[in-house]
């Protein structure tokens, strides 16, 4: 049981990570993409937005990572 509980906690982790990588690129495709549209000041409060967008995604991403080790080193009662 022991390798098994340990592969579950690792890839909840793990796809968290996944996630929060996929959702950073993406916001990053969409500013290149915006870019080779419209090259000049458009981007500007687009990348603003990414800014900001990415470090809420991060807090929520560790929040969650740390509630998931949180609930995998509690006691059962």
């Amino acid at each position: 049981m022991l390798p098994i509980e340990l592969i579950g906690h690792f890839s909840r982790i793990l796809s968290l990570s996944f996630r929060l990588f996929g959702n950073i690129m993406g916001e990053d495709l969409a500013i290149i993409i915006l870019t080779m549209l419209v090259p000049y000041l458009v981007p500007l409060p687009m990348m603003f937005l990414q800014v900001f967008t990415s470090f809420i995604q991060t807090l929520v991403f560790i929040m969650l990572t740390m509630m998931y080790i949180v609930g995998s080193l509690e006691e059962a009662h």
